[in-house]
Protein backbone atom coordinates (compact mmCIF):
# COMPACT_ATOMS: atom_id res chain seq x y z
CA UNK A 1 0.00 0.00 0.00
CA UNK A 2 1.45 3.35 -1.08
CA UNK A 3 2.09 5.84 1.71
CA UNK A 4 0.19 9.03 1.05
CA UNK A 5 1.31 12.22 2.81
CA UNK A 6 -2.26 13.42 2.95
CA UNK A 7 -3.64 10.50 4.96
CA UNK A 8 -0.44 10.13 6.97
CA UNK A 9 -0.08 13.75 8.04
CA UNK A 10 -3.60 15.04 8.16
CA UNK A 11 -5.96 12.11 8.54
CA UNK A 12 -8.87 14.24 7.41
CA UNK A 13 -10.99 14.57 4.30
CA UNK A 14 -10.73 18.35 3.93
CA UNK A 15 -11.27 19.35 0.29
CA UNK A 16 -8.08 21.36 -0.01
CA UNK A 17 -6.01 18.26 0.62
CA UNK A 18 -6.85 16.70 -2.73
CA UNK A 19 -5.25 19.71 -4.45
CA UNK A 20 -2.01 19.70 -2.44
CA UNK A 21 1.30 19.62 -4.33
CA UNK A 22 2.66 17.19 -1.72
CA UNK A 23 -0.06 14.64 -2.36
CA UNK A 24 1.59 11.30 -3.00
CA UNK A 25 5.07 12.42 -1.91
CA UNK A 26 7.04 10.75 0.85
CA UNK A 27 5.90 12.27 4.18
CA UNK A 28 9.44 12.06 5.54
CA UNK A 29 10.39 14.93 3.21
CA UNK A 30 8.22 17.27 5.24
CA UNK A 31 9.61 16.17 8.60
CA UNK A 32 13.36 16.79 8.28
CA UNK A 33 15.75 16.20 11.15
CA UNK A 34 16.34 19.27 13.35
CA UNK A 35 18.73 21.56 11.50
CA UNK A 36 18.15 19.66 8.25
CA UNK A 37 17.74 21.34 4.88
CA UNK A 38 14.23 22.61 4.18
CA UNK A 39 14.66 25.00 1.25
CA UNK A 40 13.76 22.39 -1.38
CA UNK A 41 10.69 21.34 0.64
CA UNK A 42 9.48 24.92 1.01
CA UNK A 43 9.77 25.37 -2.77
CA UNK A 44 7.22 22.57 -3.19
CA UNK A 45 4.91 24.48 -0.86
CA UNK A 46 5.34 27.76 -2.75
CA UNK A 47 4.19 26.05 -5.94
CA UNK A 48 1.18 24.55 -4.17
CA UNK A 49 -2.29 26.00 -4.87
CA UNK A 50 -3.44 25.29 -1.30
CA UNK A 51 -0.41 26.38 0.75
CA UNK A 52 -2.47 28.96 2.66
CA UNK A 53 -5.05 26.36 3.63
CA UNK A 54 -2.24 24.04 4.71
CA UNK A 55 -0.66 26.75 6.83
CA UNK A 56 -4.00 27.64 8.40
CA UNK A 57 -4.53 23.95 9.21
CA UNK A 58 -1.14 23.77 10.92
CA UNK A 59 -1.85 26.88 12.97
CA UNK A 60 -5.36 25.85 13.99
CA UNK A 61 -4.34 22.28 14.86
CA UNK A 62 -1.09 23.39 16.52
CA UNK A 63 1.13 21.18 14.36
CA UNK A 64 4.41 21.19 16.31
CA UNK A 65 6.45 19.23 13.79
CA UNK A 66 7.21 19.44 10.11
CA UNK A 67 6.86 21.86 7.24
CA UNK A 68 3.29 23.01 6.64
CA UNK A 69 2.36 25.68 4.12
CA UNK A 70 6.02 26.37 3.49
CA UNK A 71 6.74 27.22 7.13
CA UNK A 72 8.70 25.67 9.95
CA UNK A 73 7.39 25.31 13.49
CA UNK A 74 9.33 28.42 14.54
CA UNK A 75 7.78 30.51 11.76
CA UNK A 76 4.29 29.31 12.72
CA UNK A 77 4.61 30.52 16.33
CA UNK A 78 3.01 33.81 15.35
CA UNK A 79 0.19 32.61 13.10
CA UNK A 80 -0.87 35.97 11.69
CA UNK A 81 2.72 36.88 10.79
CA UNK A 82 3.25 33.48 9.14
CA UNK A 83 0.10 33.87 7.04
CA UNK A 84 1.03 37.44 6.01
CA UNK A 85 4.55 36.31 5.08
CA UNK A 86 3.26 33.41 2.99
CA UNK A 87 0.76 35.67 1.21
CA UNK A 88 3.58 38.09 0.40
CA UNK A 89 5.81 35.29 -0.95
CA UNK A 90 2.96 33.91 -3.06
CA UNK A 91 2.23 37.39 -4.47
CA UNK A 92 5.93 37.78 -5.32
CA UNK A 93 5.88 34.43 -7.13
CA UNK A 94 2.87 35.59 -9.17
CA UNK A 95 4.58 38.90 -9.95
CA UNK A 96 7.56 37.04 -11.40
CA UNK A 97 5.29 35.78 -14.18
CA UNK A 98 4.69 39.35 -15.43
CA UNK A 99 6.75 41.23 -18.00
CA UNK A 100 9.74 43.11 -16.51
CA UNK A 101 8.08 46.55 -16.28
CA UNK A 102 4.87 45.23 -14.73
CA UNK A 103 6.90 42.96 -12.44
CA UNK A 104 8.89 45.90 -11.01
CA UNK A 105 5.70 47.85 -10.31
CA UNK A 106 3.97 44.87 -8.72
CA UNK A 107 6.98 43.90 -6.58
CA UNK A 108 7.41 47.50 -5.41
CA UNK A 109 3.74 47.57 -4.38
CA UNK A 110 3.97 44.20 -2.57
CA UNK A 111 7.12 45.15 -0.71
CA UNK A 112 5.91 48.61 0.26
CA UNK A 113 2.79 47.13 1.83
CA UNK A 114 4.83 44.65 3.91
CA UNK A 115 5.37 45.50 7.57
Amino acid sequence: METNIITTLVGTRAQWISKAACRGLDPELFFPEPGGATKHIKKICLSCPVSLECLEHAIVHKENFGIWGGTSVAKRQNGSTAIADLKRRLAEMEAMKLNPAARRIKLRKIRSSSP
